[in-house]
């Protein structure tokens, strides 16, 4: 199975070179006839100044809000600031201009009073438009100014289309606050271009991958570890399948699930080593 990885393999060790620029070396990791690391144990997690603590809780879309959730707007974020939440996560999409936007995606869900030729809109009628008719809509410039008044919020990109170009026009924007972005990547192939830009605290989510690909739990655990990512994130139903929470905690990276809203869930995935969960509730 890690003959699919083999390309992937093959970035760590540049991924490994580049590590050692900017923090003190680790000794170094093992790799396997394959090409593939051997189990990374001599690679901690990156704990730089610049590294966030792990979360027990992920607000998933910016949280409820009222009786809509999902909303990844201005007024979701603030409330879910205002009740102690410090890790949210946002979807990011492009404007027709090519500007980051925070929105699941272009749809007339989310932004009633426009038709489906309308997407996707340019910046300036974004900002102009409601979320879900009522609540406003949060630009990468409107969510850097809550970041510059909010202290110790970060926030977690989900980025399903576009995902290095969006990333690279954040870090490019707002060096100064590249720090409390923590990037999701899609495939191991991502992280060496995502290191370039800045950003130090990277999640690996599997939701992509195919079958293989995110039941290879040796490979997930030597990347994850060998790669000094600050999480490896999965869908909540792989928690079931026998001996994989187990594998992934050998790595030493901290793991998530998704998207788990009912309280004793989370209580009972916390107790297996689950990290934390990407959850509407706080």
């Amino acid at each position: 199975m890690k003959t699919r990885w083999l390309a992937a393999a093959a970035t760590i060790a540049v991924i490994v070179v580049f590590f050692g620029c900017d923090r003190k070396p680790a000794p170094e990791a093992g790799v396997s006839e394959t090409g593939a690391p051997e189990a990374a144990d001599t690679a901690p997690p990156y704990s730089g100044p610049e590294s966030p603590p792990p979360a027990e809780r992920i607000i998933h879309g910016g949280g409820e809000f009222g009786r809509f959730t999902v909303t990844n707007s201005e007024n979701a974020l603030s409330a879910a600031y205002e009740r102690g939440a410090r890790y949210i996560e946002l979807d990011f999409v492009l404007t027709k201009d090519g500007e980051p936007v925070c929105l699941h995606d272009w749809n007339r869900n989310y932004l009633p009073g426009h038709s489906d030729d309308d997407f996707p809109l340019d910046l300036e009628e974004f900002e102009s438009s409601l979320i879900f008719g009522e609540l406003t809509p949060l630009s990468l410039k409107s969510l850097a100014g809550l970041l510059r008044e909010y202290e110790g919020l970060y926030i977690i990109t989900d980025c399903k289309e576009d995902n290095l170009r969006i990333l690279e026009k954040i870090a490019s924007a707002y060096p100064e606050l590249i720090s409390r972005f923590i990037p999701q990547i899609y495939f191991p192939q991502e992280l060496e271009a995502v290191r370039a830009m800045g950003f130090k605290s990277v999640i690996l989510t599997l939701y992509r991958l195919d079958w293989d690909m995110k039941t290879d739990t040796d490979f997930i655990s030597e990347f994850s570890a060998a790669a000094g990512l600050w999480g490896v994130t999965f869908p909540v139903e792989l928690t079931e399948r026998e001996g994989y929470v187990e594998a992934l905690l050998a790595s030493g990276v901290s793991l998530y699930t998704h998207t788990v809203n009912v309280e004793s869930e989370i209580s009972a995935l916390l107790k297996v080593g689950v990290t934390g969960v990407y959850t509407d509730l706080y």
